[in-house]
């Protein structure tokens, strides 16, 4: 069977009998954009994390620059901020009582890229102060 065939393969056997209604649409949807969202915090972070900064002034960053998933769940932040740490993008460390976070060479690296003209576009304004 090809690629081709392989969607209507699958109406007809596999979701025969599988129904999303509108509440489970909207579900897959919000969880879809709380993904995006997370990466796009992930960028926002590597960005401002060029210098020292606690996670209560990320929080604040983020909430002026109006990061509704920010608004709904701080906690996300810090899940951001430790899987960055994990891929050894930013460096978490205690100063004067504090967990302060700043950028590694390797999230340099990765911010570079992201700051690269996609399409005539330079996607480095989410990182401006």
């Amino acid at each position: 069977m090809d690629l081709k065939n392989l969607k209507q393969a699958m109406q007809k056997h596999t979701f025969q009998e599988v129904q999303f209604g509108e509440s489970e649409q909207r579900a897959v949807h919000k969880k879809i954009q709380q993904l995006v969202s997370v990466e796009d915090i992930k960028c926002a972070l590597l960005g401002l994390t060029k210098t020292e900064k606690s996670g209560f002034e990320l929080v604040e960053l983020l909430h002026m620059r109006g990061e509704q998933t920010i608004f709904q769940n701080e906690g996300l932040l810090y899940r951001c901020l430790h899987e960055l740490e994990n891929a050894e993008l930013i460096n978490g460390f205690w100063k004067n009582g504090e967990k302060v976070y700043i950028l590694t060479r390797k999230g340099q690296k990765q911010l570079a890229l992201t700051e690269k003209p996609i399409g005539g576009v330079k996607w480095n304004a989410l990182f401006s102060k």
